[in-house]
């Protein structure tokens, strides 16, 4: 089996979250995308835009192996990540999946997207070739053989009823309160006993949050304001979460994480060279600009889309 390069998210048993206290980049969005403060009103963060088209670039085709030539690349999917990676209309979509099919377009490569919950077995049983998994590139897996191509800085985020109306703009805010993370995350980890945000709580003579743990993040976000106070997600998927549900939910505050920008990952490592040449070029012409804008994503963005750019 060749090394493994794999690409972005919150799968289990192979995604890391990593949810950071002190120290730190902590700040709230420019703006409040769910708009003016007014009563809940109901939403589907699963909706989106009109996919935007690329074509084959020859140059960008010819860095291509052979053996991926007139032949469906199959790309494991995880479950439904609101604004990263979901089905829509029968269509998987995402700003994730826009850029993967607007590289794969100017590559010339077919793509078959399959769904599974385990992408360990997955990749090594040969029944993918490449992931869009919105993971986390690790020092760590870097160095277990996956090559990673960058084209998001991770950040978390806490996700609010609309308004924020119990101000909760910090990590430090979160104490006493009821905070709603996917099963086996960190940020579930960090607000449960002995994590990180429960220490801190700790540390601040404040109670200690209590942790509601949610089967998946679509299932998370339903509880916001209703069960949870807050829901801690990635910050694209809160982004997306909070413009698509408008007057329901806002974005608190989001928090990045140092040194593990999130990625794409792929089987043959010249296939993914292939693949961050080919987003740096929709980088360059405003296509990965564009699509961003489509999802309303304005954290993480990259200048440069890099290969297995983790510091930690």
């Amino acid at each position: 089996m060749k090394k493994a390069v794999l690409v972005g998210a919150l799968a289990a048993g192979l995604a890391s979250f990593t949810l950071t206290g002190c120290g730190a980049s902590t700040h709230k969005p420019e703006a409040d995308a769910s708009g003016p403060c007014a009563p809940a009103v109901t939403g589907n963060a699963l909706v989106a835009p009109t996919a935007t088209t690329t074509k084959e670039d020859p140059k960008l085709a010819a860095e291509v192996p052979a053996s991926y030539q007139g032949k469906s690349l199959k790309v494991a999917v995880p479950q439904d990540l609101p604004g990263v990676n979901f089905t829509y209309n029968g269509t998987r979509r995402g700003f994730e999946i826009d850029l993967f099919n607007a590289a794969a377009s100017m590559l010339d490569v077919k793509v078959d997207y399959t769904l599974t919950n385990d992408l360990t077995s997955a990749f090594t049983s040969g029944q993918v070739q490449a992931a869009a998994y919105y993971l986390n590139d690790t020092k760590e897996r870097e160095a277990a053989g996956v090559t990673f191509v960058n084209y998001l800085q991770a950040t978390d985020a806490a996700l609010v009823a609309n308004c924020n109306p119990k101000k909760i703009t910090s990590n430090a805010d979160l104490c006493g309160k009821t905070v709603t993370a996917i099963k086996g995350s960190t940020q579930l980890a960090a607000v449960s006993k002995g994590g990180a945000i429960t220490k801190l709580c700790s540390t601040a003579g404040k109670p200690a949050p209590k942790a509601l743990p949610a089967e998946s993040t679509a299932a998370a976000i339903t509880t916001v304001g209703t069960t949870a106070d807050v829901a801690l997600v990635d910050g694209p998927i809160a982004q997306a979460a909070a413009a698509s549900t408008p007057k329901a939910l806002s974005v608190g505050y989001t928090v990045e994480r140092p040194g593990q920008p999130t990625s794409y990952t792929f089987v043959d490592p010249a296939l993914a060279k292939a693949f961050g040449d080919a987003l740096n070029a929709l980088e360059a012409d405003g296509t990965y600009t564009k699509i961003l804008d489509d999802y309303q994503i304005s954290d993480g963005r990259m200048d440069k889309i890099t290969l297995n750019g983790a510091t930690s």
